[in-house]
């Protein structure tokens, strides 16, 4: 639930995933989440992995990088701080627009 109050409250930021709607199940012992995002075609280590995607451009790492910088930036200006704690390539998800 926290992850789901956290995802609300920073809807609208155009680098960090929307969330639309979720619902939870209750399986007895335990719960089932499910969370409807926003499509992003692929992350960072779909690129990386690919072998016909070549190197990327020192205008694209800058462009990846500023975005990541702005979602942190915006986290950790909420109130409270929203601390990621899973920065990886597997998390950094990129749209059809490239943000």
């Amino acid at each position: 639930m926290k992850e789901i109050s956290v995802m609300k409250s920073i809807k609208g930021h155009p680098n960090i995933i929307t969330i639309y709607a979720h619902t939870i199940f209750d399986m007895g012992r335990t719960k089932e989440v499910l969370l409807l995002v926003e499509y992003c075609e692929k992350s960072l280590v779909n690129v990386l992995e690919n072998p016909k995607a070549g190197f990327f451009e020192e205008k694209q790492i800058f462009v990846i990088f500023r975005d990541v910088y702005n979602a942190v930036f915006a986290m950790h200006f909420q109130t409270p701080s929203i601390a990621h704690r899973d920065l990886k390539a597997e998390n950094l998800l990129l749209g059809s627009d490239g943000l």
